[in-house]
């Protein structure tokens, strides 16, 4: 069964760092690799959650 991921407002606003830096250090393809590269690994997530790392934060979820 496939997991839920959980974005927290932090976690988004950094992402949304991380693409402005790519987007203004390199050209757009790059931004794209990254992209598809990032949803790859979280489709991954989403159907193996036991190989990522428990939060520290908030081991509930």
């Amino acid at each position: 069964m496939e997991k839920k991921i959980v974005w927290t407002v932090t976690a988004v606003e950094d992402l949304s760092k991380v693409i402005s830096y790519l987007d203004e250090k390199w050209e757009r393809d790059i931004t794209d690799q990254f992209l598809r590269q990032l949803h790859k690994q979280l489709t991954l997530l989403k159907q193996f959650p036991k190989m990522g790392s428990a939060s520290k934060i908030k081991p509930d979820i």
